[in-house]
């Protein structure tokens, strides 16, 4: 009865995390190593190179962000030169291209382990 009830809880924040915490997930996590990859203070020449080394590399759904996000780059670096953060970026960008926030990763969502 125990081991029901630790699997009640856990996919009930399983599924809490799924409908908060990951909104624009790809799109921040892409921004997150962009930045990252950047000197503190930031111009957006510099901010728009790295956008496209990353996409140079890029895969699976960073990929497909860097395709939905090439058209509206500024709307990406001149937010970050002033320090917006990325989920707010991501949000206004999502407004032009909705896809940009429904973008997620696969999840493995196996309770099996618990047993």
């Amino acid at each position: 009865e125990e081991k029901s009830e630790m699997r009640v809880l856990l996919l009930s924040a399983v599924l809490l995390g799924v409908v908060l915490g990951e909104k624009c997930e790809v799109c921040v996590k892409v921004l997150d190593t962009v930045r990252g990859a950047l000197p503190k203070k930031l111009k957006e020449p510099e901010i728009a190179a790295e956008i496209d080394r990353f996409c140079g590399v890029a895969e699976g759904k960073n990929k497909q962000l860097c395709y939905y996000v090439d058209t509206i780059k500024k709307d990406i670096t001149k937010p970050m030169v002033v320090g917006v953060p990325n989920i707010k970026i991501c949000e206004r960008i999502s407004k032009k291209d909705s896809q940009v926030c429904e973008l997620t990763y696969p999840k493995m969502t196996e309770l099996k382990d618990l047993e």
